[in-house]
């Protein structure tokens, strides 16, 4: 688990708020549960590619409809 704010691993259990996980740096209550860069990273490149392809096949559409 990693801190969104400030990135760091150092997260607590807070007694007081339930056992509500914060940061013990910056006491950011916001925690990014999978750590792994790896798949962040393959989503937003999978996401962009979906991206990229739908507009190619919007250009393709288009440049059809035209030149007829």
């Amino acid at each position: 688990m990693v801190c969104k704010s400030c990135g760091s691993s150092n997260i607590v259990a807070d007694r007081a708020l339930a056992g509500r996980l914060v940061c013990s740096k910056c006491g950011s209550s916001s925690i990014k549960t999978s750590a792994n860069q790896f798949l962040d990273g393959l989503d937003f490149f999978l996401t962009s590619r979906k991206k990229i392809l739908f507009i190619s096949l919007t250009f393709l559409v288009l440049y059809m409809i035209v030149s007829n």
